[in-house]
């Protein structure tokens, strides 16, 4: 008997010693299967819309109708911890002749240190305009059928820098009778191309500055006024000397129970070094009436640009839209929108119908 426990010895010990790390290996997985970590919420806007246009050119008159779709929008939020958080945004457009185009509209690294301060790492919009902080990405979420001419984006025939790659930093400072919010980017500037964000680095060593401050007054929270500016010098693709960009808005929005208004003015200064500078202009406006599921609006908006500037893109045009409509909010997630446009654009004018389904799932 004595032999066999000295032979059982061995198998023995190495039972004793490896049923406690089988036991903890058990114990250490079944604790990771029940941790819950960051959950992405993931959301989708899309809509369709029914265009109408008629133009009159050199004595012809001509008219068109067809459907088109619009961006697929996958808005994406994953809260990593409660001061840490990460937002996406994926946006699939359909191009002229058929194909798909995939942009990457914002990815950022939201950190929260407290209401006065919270920064942002990566890819955000930028504080130039007030319609981004209000409306973003998704045809539901505006009050019209597309954006204001002057908000579209860089490689829409847009004139203003909508993103920006970088760092930055906001926060609300209730101050008296007014409560002020402001925002403070640092970020690679524009490309030679004026279409092109960049996302992988910088063209020159400068970095563009925006910033901006709004302001609600305690007498009426739906009012809100700010002013932003931003500066950036930017390579030229048929110059060595980096040119020197200048942009100021103004900005005033009231977001009530029965009207529902925003209107922006945009000046922007190219400075080049072998000529004077060249000088855009742009505005719009909108405004929506009611207070149940029907709204009502009127808006309009302009462009005028000095095409003589080397720096502009070639889609970017001088116009003038006046814009009326009606939107009826079929549910909390479905929206009907009729609206006409008189558009002027470089000199030819024409008048538009559209007939807008927008959604998010």
């Amino acid at each position: 008997m004595s032999g066999r426990l000295v032979r059982l010895a061995p198998l023995l010990a190495l039972a004793l010693i490896t049923g406690p790390i089988r036991t903890a290996h058990a114990e250490t997985l079944s604790s990771q299967n029940t941790t819950i970590g960051p959950r992405l919420e993931l959301r989708g806007f899309f809509d369709v819309t029914l265009s109408g246009a008629q133009e009159r050119r050199a004595g012809v008159d001509s008219s068109s109708l067809g459907a088109a779709l619009g961006p697929l929008d996958l808005f994406m939020v994953s809260k990593l911890n409660d001061r840490t958080s990460f937002l996406g945004e994926l946006v699939l457009e359909t191009t002229g002749s058929g194909e798909v185009r995939t942009d990457l509209e914002r990815a950022y690294l939201k950190f929260i240190l407290n209401s006065r301060l919270q920064l942002a790492v990566g890819r955000t919009h930028s504080p130039i305009s007030l319609w981004n902080v209000l409306y973003h990405h998704g045809a539901l979420l505006q009050p019209t059928v597309d954006r204001p001419s002057p908000l579209r984006f860089e490689d829409d025939g847009g004139l203003l820098p909508m993103h920006a790659v970088g760092v930055e930093a906001g926060g609300k400072w209730p101050l008296g009778p007014v409560d002020w919010q402001y925002v403070f980017t640092v970020s690679n500037g524009r490309g030679p191309n004026p279409t092109q964000v960049q996302t992988m680095g910088d063209a020159n060593r400068q970095k563009a500055f925006g910033f901006a401050v709004h302001a609600a007054p305690a007498f009426d929270r739906a009012l809100t006024l700010g002013v932003a500016v931003q500066q950036d010098r930017f390579p030229q693709a048929t110059a060595a000397e980096d040119a020197c960009q200048r942009i100021l808005s103004l900005q005033v929005a009231y977001r009530g129970t029965r009207i529902d208004a925003i209107a922006e003015a945009f000046w922007l200064e190219d400075r080049l070094a072998a000529s004077p500078p060249y000088h855009q202009r742009a505005a719009y406006a909108v405004v929506s009436f009611g207070s149940a599921d029907w709204h009502p609006y009127l808006a309009a908006d302009q462009m005028t640009v000095d095409r003589a500037d080397p720096t502009l893109d070639v889609a970017v045009l001088p116009v003038h839209r006046w814009i009326t409509g009606i939107r009826r909010d079929l549910t909390s997630a479905h929206a009907l929108k009729l609206e006409w446009r008189e558009v002027s654009e470089s000199g030819r004018r024409r008048h538009e119908c559209d007939l807008q389904l927008a959604f998010n799932f």
